[in-house]
């Protein structure tokens, strides 16, 4: 933890955390995924690159339908080279894969105990920001004060 100087440093320390906390729910999916791969869970031809656009194009909303901190994808592919001289649609097939990927708004949801502790660092995130503006005011009025009292001393100096 950094030396806490100021309710900004506190509060951007503790910003640095939730984004670490995603960093890593994000590699342990990545990982898991991978070891899933290497077992013959999921397919191994399928590119890392494709879980991760998928992963992230889900991510734009925290509420996903279906079962929790699991990804579900339908891969249309080619059926065989051969087949591309049928219609498009005929030439096609479907790919569902299942795969994981961690949240963690559904981690809180799901243990009692983290979604406690979340929700009081969220109450104390909010009185730390109170507490900013409070320590940005009493700033400017020590500022304040400050050049009052240069320009007081500035009357008296011979």
């Amino acid at each position: 933890m950094p030396s806490a100087n100021s309710p900004e440093s506190l509060a951007r320390w503790q910003n640095s955390i939730e984004k670490s906390i995603v960093h890593i729910l994000k590699l342990l999916s990545r990982d898991t995924n991978r070891l899933l791969q290497q077992s013959g869970m999921l397919p191994g031809q399928l590119p890392e690159p494709v879980l991760e656009a998928a992963s992230g194009a889900e991510s734009s909303g925290d509420s996903v339908a279906g079962p929790p901190n699991l990804l579900n994808l339908i891969i249309e592919t080619d059926a065989s080279p051969a087949s591309r001289k049928l219609p498009e649609t005929l030439s096609s097939r479907a790919l569902h894969i299942t795969a994981i990927k961690l949240r963690l708004s559904e981690i809180e949801f799901a243990d009692a105990g983290t979604s406690a502790w979340r929700q009081q660092i969220r109450n104390l995130s909010v009185k730390l920001n109170s507490l900013g503006r409070d320590y940005q005011k009493k700033q400017r009025e020590l500022a304040v004060v400050d050049a009052e009292s240069a320009w007081r001393s500035s009357w008296f100096e011979d």
